[in-house]
């Protein structure tokens, strides 16, 4: 489902677009500036946006890559369509498909560093605490000890 900013946040977005590339500022009247444009092209709506974070964060990511020390992007137009701009900066709390995900728990859908069932079989004793987000291997896949029991 496409993300529709309110009229605020379309402001917002479009100064922002404007700050960090100055040289989008129209020229002369008649010419739109990346709010126009996006309102233009996309009726104001972000296809692949999940809310107003979303945007803020896939904006700037655009508005800020450079190839060869240039920016990428010469122009607002491409912003609303796909492109990793909005694959790179989906918000971790919503994100669909972890950018890193756990190799044992991918059914979790967590990226490895906070995997919930790493995290749990850790405190449960079935995996030594510097294995959080690593695959074990059969060898190192055994019951740990917790610290105090006597076998």
């Amino acid at each position: 489902m496409a993300y529709q900013p309110t009229r605020a946040e379309g402001q917002a977005l479009h100064a922002i677009a404007l700050a960090l590339r100055p040289e989008w500022t129209p020229r002369k009247e008649g010419d739109l500036g990346p709010g126009g444009i996006w309102q233009r092209d996309t009726k104001g709506e972000f296809p692949h946006a999940e809310n107003f974070d979303h945007c803020l964060a896939a904006l700037t990511d655009y508005c800020r890559a450079e190839s060869k020390g240039k920016p990428r992007y010469t122009h607002a137009t491409l912003f609303p369509g796909e492109g990793e701009h909005w694959t790179t900066t989906v918000p971790q709390s919503i994100e669909k498909n972890p950018r890193d995900p756990c190799e044992d728990h991918p059914h979790d859908k967590n990226n490895r560093q906070s995997c919930i069932g790493c995290r749990s079989e850790i405190l449960a004793g079935h995996r030594p605490w510097n294995m959080q987000g690593k695959p074990l291997t059969p060898e190192t896949r055994q019951i740990i000890p917790s610290p105090g029991i006597n076998h």
